[in-house]
């Protein structure tokens, strides 16, 4: 039999109208802030059969996460996905762990209740008998149950964790060690602990590439769970200053994860007083990543004033200015050493092999051309890896006249 080639690691099947706006866009972001490849049909279904690129979908995914909410049934698109993902684990050994999204897991196994009455509405279609099967054989399987967790972030972390460990059966090394890593992490730690005892506010700076979003989300995953809310706003960068649409749906989402409420909606930039006021009594840990305007910060935070007493809040950005009269710390991501570089490079262009000793010597080059930066050097290590000893001097000919170029235009 062939080796199944996985193209995704994540499929999340999911009711849109139940669960998209808040709970599976968490949970998807969670997922792939460790690192998954994760596929989430964004699309709206407006049609009745599901489309082939979408069970390819499936058929390329490691773990299918099935959501079921109480409008799950109704869709037969739902249960077209459904029947493929149990084929899946059936035929290529696909991971399937089912969530129970406020619905009762008795009533999916067995179809009763307001579930139950959903699903009787298809009893004429001639697939009935092979949802109803693929119905019971999902929620039998060991899952999670929002009842039992009620909390959002905290279902969510169970989910995320459980998929990991599902992987690493799988695939132990999904997941790259970061190199360097944990001396920056002890450092960002001190300079939180050192600042105000109200909330404490700091500035992650530097390049592009340099590991600023890995920090966050390490320190995020590692303490977060200690505060009474938490919320790692993403791609801040993107909100347009000028777009009070784009700020308000940022400030909705940093909201609705602080208060963990699934329901809160924003109109206006303007937080009303009652949320406010609820804020102020919450001790949370809020990450905003990539800011590239102070404005921003004034959109989504407004001022200090907004959040409990013991507050932590990262903000990364690439411009130092942005910090200015913000934050009560800045740290400053250094460059990866000469010898952290060099490990790095050798990790993503050799993997598990070693370097011929025609490779050796121009491992110093490409580390000497990416000047420390994680991000440069794992591009230039994926694309030589496993290529000849001609290809890799190419590479470096056409670094140098890039470089040479670009000197020249300054």
């Amino acid at each position: 039999m062939a080796i199944q080639q996985w193209k995704h690691q994540v499929f999340i099947s999911f009711r849109g109208e139940d669960t998209r706006r808040n709970f599976v866009c968490h949970l998807d972001d969670s997922l792939r802030r460790k690192g998954l490849k994760t596929f989430v049909d964004d699309q709206l279904r407006r049609g009745e059969e599901i489309n082939t690129a979408l069970l390819q979908a499936i058929q390329d995914s490691k773990v299918a996460l099935v959501i079921f909410s109480e409008n799950y049934v109704s869709s037969r698109w739902c249960l077209d996905e459904l029947l493929k993902i149990i084929e899946c684990h059936e035929t290529h050994d696909q991971i399937v762990i089912p969530v129970f999204y406020l619905v009762n897991p008795s009533d999916v196994r067995s179809q009763n209740g307001s579930f139950g009455k959903s699903f009787a509405e298809h009893s004429q279609n001639p697939r009935y008998s092979k949802w109803k099967d693929a119905l019971t054989k999902a929620a039998n399987k060991s899952g999670w149950d929002s009842d039992v967790i009620r909390e959002d972030n905290k279902l969510i972390d169970q989910i995320v964790r459980d998929v990991l460990e599902n992987l690493k059966l799988l695939d132990p090394c999904s997941l790259e060690d970061f190199v360097g890593l944990d001396s920056k992490i002890s450092k960002v730690k001190k300079l939180l602990a050192t600042g105000s005892s109200d909330v404490r506010m700091l500035g992650i700076w530097g390049m592009g590439g340099i590991g600023k979003t890995t920090i966050a989300e390490t320190i995020f995953d590692e303490v977060s769970s200690q505060f009474e809310g938490r919320c790692f706003v993403r791609n801040v960068r993107e909100v347009s200053v000028l777009s009070e649409e784009e700020g308000i749906l940022k400030l909705q989402q940093l909201i609705s994860e602080l208060l963990e409420e699934r329901d809160v909606k924003m109109y206006t930039k303007t937080i009303k007083p009652a949320l406010r006021e609820r804020l102020k009594r919450k001790r949370v840990f809020v990450v905003f990543d990539d800011v590239s305007d102070r404005l921003q910060l004034v959109y989504l935070t407004g001022n200090q004033s907004w959040f409990g007493a013991g507050s932590n809040i990262i903000i990364t950005s690439r411009d130092k200015q942005v910090f200015e009269g913000i934050t009560d710390n800045i740290y400053e991501v250094e460059a990866l050493s000469n010898t952290e570089s060099h490990q790095l490079f050798v990790r993503n262009a050799f993997k598990e092999r070693q370097p011929s000793q025609d490779q050796i010597p121009l491992i110093g080059s490409f580390v000497n051309y990416a000047r420390g930066n994680p991000l440069a050097i794992k591009v230039l290590g994926s694309y030589v890896c496993g290529k000849g000893v001609k290809l890799w001097k190419d590479a470096l000919n056409k670094l140098s006249k890039f470089l040479t170029r670009r000197s020249k235009m300054c």
